[in-house]
């Protein structure tokens, strides 16, 4: 299910290719140099994966667009991580992982 979710991201979001994967090994990194339990680190990382999904909600033109965002561009594209958050919590599979995304 993540890797749909993800995929369906770097289709939509030309910039996310590989970020999501690198967030989410780059944070597991620093969970396990802070001695977190491993069950957390765990989660760390699918949240790393799955942390910009709410951006399949934000209109392509704008996720894509080249040069700088205008200020209501810019607002939008921040909700994306209350989308993720939204998305998550609707699922049972991934529910545990919403306030790490948020």
């Amino acid at each position: 299910m993540v890797i749909t979710l993800t995929s369906l991201l770097e289709i939509h979001d030309e910039y996310t290719k590989n970020h999501s994967q690198n967030v989410a090994n780059i944070s597991k990194m620093i969970a396990e140099v802070m001695d977190i339990p491993k069950e957390s680190i765990t989660q760390i990382y699918y949240a790393g994966l799955v942390h910009d999904i709410g951006k399949t909600l934000i209109p392509r033109e704008i996720i894509n667009k080249k040069g700088k965002h205008n200020e209501d561009e810019f607002k939008t594209i921040k909700k994306h991580s209350i989308h993720a958050y939204r998305a998550l919590l609707n699922s049972p599979e991934l529910n545990h992982i919403a306030n790490i995304v948020l």
